[in-house]
């Protein structure tokens, strides 16, 4: 049996017998004390704020809401370009994301309380109509 040069941990050798239930156990032996001392609270985001809104959405290349929460506008402003109004604001900026849908790329411009502008382009990056999902999550 060998082992791993800086978590020594076990693996067969080529010339050892085949045993896979037993090789299996005793890297999970040996998994556990590096596991089991990984801090997983710096991954984990938690907030007081209870309060929260999610909106999301699939926008047409014309700018019409084509599935989604609903509670918001959508305006095309040009070529490629959008804003999206809030029914109601949130009480901060809220974390955005999205993706462009069939070819497209989107490009978050600006995120407010109370709008976001984000901006579409084809797959040689000129701005264009195009079609995209988005969601914002943020306090209410």
């Amino acid at each position: 049996m060998g082992n791993t040069t800086i978590h020594n941990l076990p693996y067969p050798e080529a010339t050892d017998p085949a045993d896979v239930p037993t090789d299996m156990r005793e890297l999970a032996q040996a998994l556990d004390p590096i596991i089991g001392a990984v801090d997983l609270s710096k991954y984990v985001h938690t907030t007081s704020k209870t309060n929260v809104i999610a909106r999301w959405g699939l926008i047409a290349a014309a700018g019409t809401i084509t599935a989604g929460s609903g509670d918001y506008t959508v305006t095309r402003t040009a070529a490629g370009m959008y804003t999206i109004t809030w029914s109601a604001p949130y009480a901060e900026v809220p974390g955005m994301a999205g993706n462009g849908v069939s070819l497209n790329i989107l490009r978050i411009v600006s995120v407010t309380a109370t709008a976001a502008q984000v901006g579409t382009l084809n797959n040689s990056f000129l701005s264009a109509d195009g079609s995209f999902v988005f969601v914002a999550i943020g306090p209410a």
